[in-house]
């Protein structure tokens, strides 16, 4: 049996330590049955905190995730649902010719929005994944 990693990044606020955000890219697992419902129970119980939730499919293929509202075109994605205005969330989709732009990611106080850059989140991404998979 092959073992399962999740990967995930937390974004917390200093001195207090008080998470802010989690980030993740979506795994394949993640995008096929029975992964699927388990990555949304999970997200949706993230979703009744006051926590950023930025979610990232690098992935070609498989399910996209369910929004309120249609995701823009692309062939990725990054959303970021922000603790204070769900179920809106920011969308920021690409295509395999086009770069990623730069997301925001808002903390607690009067601190301005930290930009966090797509390309180099996903370049990492792709080097330390497993990119060998495929999701059919």
């Amino acid at each position: 049996m092959n073992e399962v990693r999740e990967n995930y990044l937390k974004i917390v606020h200093r001195p207090e330590r008080a998470l802010v955000a989690v980030l993740g890219p979506l795994a394949p697992n993640n995008k096929v049955e029975p992964g699927f419902g388990q990555y949304l129970a999970k997200r949706d119980t993230l979703s009744r905190s006051p926590v950023h939730l930025i979610e990232m499919d690098f992935l070609v293929g498989g399910r996209r995730l369910p929004m309120e509202r249609a995701l823009h075109p692309g062939d990725f994605d990054a959303m970021v649902a922000r603790g204070d205005s769900r179920p809106d969330c920011d969308d920021c989709a690409w295509s395999i010719r086009q770069p990623p732009s730069t997301i925001r990611v808002t903390p607690p106080g009067p601190a301005p929005d930290i930009p966090l850059g797509l390309v180099s989140v996903y370049a990492t991404s792709y080097e330390r994944g497993s990119r060998a998979r495929s999701i059919e």
